[in-house]
């Protein structure tokens, strides 16, 4: 069971996704242009564990009814390539020089010959810079680098990167789609800058670091290559000792030696991280999470950093076969067991300089305490994962998903039977199709590393069938089923695409008969009614859709319709049923979730034009548009109060459907007023500023309909034609769509 709950708490398909964004960071290294032409060849590369794949997906800190949303801190490395270190080299800008330093740490000489190096080899821009003319403010009467003053004066070349509130902004507008606090402070070597949401309440952490190269292998870490190990192999240390490392400003946390500098390995880790597999990473993301928030709740000197190494000196010895998705327990309890192990004798070895012992600096009384710590988190792991992850939720779990209430009534047994497990994995499952999560899903049920693989279509039908096939009669199943019907529709569209109309037609049928099993047993997952809607539009069932959302709002039915609108439920739009989606909106939105109750209610009012068509009369048209717009009035109202109370990251989306909403009602201006405002919340939306300028209209509207009413629909011989006609005039005296009918209950944020 222990098992169980590590696999529900940090799926491997969700910790893959942090790797696979780690790497698209990792390539996010490039040239910069300094304002000191001496400083040309500097690189920006993304170190730390977001570009490693080691950092913690993004976590919702809860705390009553306050709450607040942390994303993974990103660590930027500035090198100065032109500033060599080298040992061995006069002409080099430096040499390092450790007999007087501790373990790790260095001195570095400055090189007269580097000043003095002739013009004709040398460009004469490198002669006039700050970093020559002001050599003196930097170096002492010995010859070697003050560190405070050498590091000021390389930031002062970066100031735009590393200290400009404009570009913090910019940045963060891009990702998120509004304007942040800023806020600069000085952490150690680094310049941290916080940029927090006080609306989305959101807090993004960056940590800007200038090094210089030095691109020899350094002695003190000359036993690193030699090493008996399983881990790394002989080609990856090789690599890793031809790039040498890096040297930071700063020094001994018990030392005062303002000429004091450390050994970087940070780009060397990142090499190694890479090399890990996903099970290794999982296991190190968890111990993270017990560090970040039960260890180390309590500020005592120990970093996430030391996890880290404790992970790769116990990757030296036990071998990658045996970390596997069926022992994450086992695995998490060897990290710990070092971890403890390292306090119990007070000395934590760097993997590259072991001589350096990386907690000398804590107090005998804080090392025990964390020891203490340590030991309460080995006996009994899973009671405070599940603990903390009521209070720190993964994003995936959101505010009013307990992962605790779901598995408490099963683990509280004290004994798992294979029905309590398929219990919790089903109870989960639903949980994480009513947030939108069908990409984890999806990835659980089919046995992909990552959620961002998107399994075939055909392969994901066997796996959801099997599943099915697996449990009881008793079994709550109805949101799997959901999912099956609507991965037929999806295949029903690609065959379609393809031009095999058979297969398509054939899976419609066992797409709309696996929605009409199980429509009645809905309950809250409205998201299903969203995804049947998408069935009906496709195959044009224009009344059949209008009469199923009535039979909710009908004054007869006034006990049901409380449910149909349910907060916190939503409906995704992903590649995985882009195709059964509305095509207007996947055209635009892409890959977005959207509250259930806003999609389900434009799916209504998208249908109205289609039923405009077959209604016959002025008067039946006119009250017609009466009902579309009294629609869009409420579908306007219940945006505008849910991004009033619970402002979230979907908010612009939904924007964008009211908008579509009013453009398809002919309302042309209130429909781009719409657009702009989802313009205004961000950057993504560049199809619709194109829109806003072409000043263009590309969908059918009532309004346009409605001009040509002198020239009245001519009814088919058709009898299936007449009979949709018949069919829409007689709905239309059901059409009864009064806000006060409607009891939307209050929203619940994602």
């Amino acid at each position: 069971m222990d098992d169980l709950v590590i696999n529900l708490v940090l799926p491997l398909s969700m910790a893959g996704s942090v790797i696979v964004f780690s790497q698209e960071k990792d390539e996010a290294a490039r040239p910069l242009v300094a304002n000191d032409r001496a400083f040309h060849n500097i690189m920006e590369i993304v170190t730390g564990s977001s570009a490693d794949g080691l950092a913690l997906p993004q976590v919702t800190h809860i705390k009553g009814d306050n709450f607040s949303v942390e994303g993974p801190d990103e660590d930027v490395n500035y090198v100065f390539s032109a500033l060599i270190v080298d040992p061995n080299h006069r002409r080099a800008f430096a040499r390092t020089e450790s007999q007087q330093s501790p373990p790790g740490f260095t001195r570095l000489h400055f090189n007269q010959d580097w000043q003095d190096k002739r013009t004709s080899k040398f460009p004469a821009e490198r002669m006039q810079s700050g970093i020559v003319r002001n050599s003196q403010s930097y170096i002492d009467k010995e010859g070697y680098i003050l560190r405070s003053k050498f590091v000021r004066c390389l930031r002062r070349g970066l100031h735009y990167y590393v200290h400009n509130q404009d570009k913090e902004l910019e940045e963060f507008r891009c990702k998120v789609g509004s304007v942040p606090k800023i806020r600069f402070s000085h952490h150690g070597p680094a310049i941290t800058v916080d940029r927090e949401d006080t609306v989305l309440k959101i807090l993004l952490s960056s940590d800007y670091v200038v090094s210089i190269p030095c691109i020899r292998w350094p002695k003190e870490a000359s036993e690193w290559p030699y090493r008996e190990r399983v881990w790394p192999n002989i080609d990856v240390v090789k690599t890793i000792i031809k790039g040498g490392c890096h040297i930071v400003g700063k020094n001994h946390k018990l030392g005062h030696d303002p000429r004091e500098f450390i050994f970087s390995f940070s780009v060397c880790e990142k090499m190694l991280s890479h090399t890990l597999s996903i099970h290794q990473k999982r296991c190190y993301m968890l111990l993270k999470f017990l560090f970040k928030y039960y260890i180390d709740k309590v500020k005592r000197g120990l970093t996430t950093y030391y996890c880290k190494m404790t992970l790769f000196w116990i990757c030296e010895r036990i071998p990658m076969a045996e970390w596997r998705e069926d022992n994450p327990v086992e695995c998490l309890m060897w990290l710990l067991s070092d971890l403890k192990g390292y306090l119990q004798v007070h000395h934590l070895p760097n993997y590259f300089i072991p001589k350096r012992n990386m907690i000398d600096h804590m107090s005998t009384a804080s090392v025990e305490a964390c020891l203490r710590d340590v030991e309460n988190v080995m006996k009994a792991p899973m009671s405070i994962i599940l603990e903390l992850t009521e209070n720190h939720r993964f994003c995936w779990f959101s505010r009013d998903v307990s992962l605790k209430k779901i598995l408490h009534p099963h683990l509280s047994e004290g004994k798992c039977t294979q029905n309590m497990f398929r219990m919790c994995v089903l109870q989960y499952i639903s949980v994480m199709l009513d947030k939108g999560e069908i990409y984890l899903v999806l990835s659980m049920i089919c046995g992909t590393e990552s959620c961002e693989v998107i399994p075939e279509t055909e392969y994901s039908l066997k796996c959801i069938a099997d599943v099915i096939e697996q449990c009881d009669k008793d079994d709550d199943v109805v949101c799997i089923k959901g999912l099956l019907a609507n991965i037929f529709h999806q295949r029903a569209e690609e065959c379609k695409n393809s031009g095999n109309k058979t297969d398509a037609m054939k899976y419609k049928h066992m797409s709309l008969k696996a929605y009409q099993e199980i429509l009645k047993d809905v309950g809250n997952h409205i998201w299903i009614y969203g995804a049947y809607y998408d069935l009906l539009s496709a195959c044009g069932s224009w009344t059949t859709l209008l009469r199923h959302f009535l039979s909710f709002v009908h004054p007869q039915t006034k006990g049901k319709c409380g449910f149909l609108f349910t907060s916190g439920v939503y409906t995704a739009i992903t590649p995985h049923n882009n195709l059964t989606a509305n095509r207007s909106i996947f055209h635009f939105l892409e890959e977005t979730v959207i509250p259930s109750t806003a999609y389900i209610l434009f799916k209504v009012i998208k249908t109205y034009p289609e039923v405009y068509t077959n209604v016959t009369g002025f008067v039946n048209k006119h009250k017609l548009m009466l009902q579309v717009k009294k629609a869009i009035s409420l579908l306007d109202k219940w945006v505008t109060h849910k991004c009033e109370l619970f402002p979230e990251m979907t908010d612009d989306f939904m924007l964008y459907l009211v908008g579509m909403a009013r453009m398809m009602a002919g309302d042309i201006k209130r429909g781009r007023d719409c657009f702009q405002t989802a313009v205004e919340y961000t950057t993504t939306f560049n199809k619709i500023e194109c829109r806003l300028r072409s000043g263009k209209e590309e969908y059918p509207t009532l309004e346009s309909k409605r001009k040509s009413r002198y020239h009245p629909y001519r009814l088919s011989k058709n009898l299936r034609q007449n009979q949709e006609c018949r069919d829409a005039n007689k709905l239309f005296s059901e059409l009864i769509f009064r806000s006060g009918e409607l009891h939307i209950k209050p929203f619940i944020h994602y």
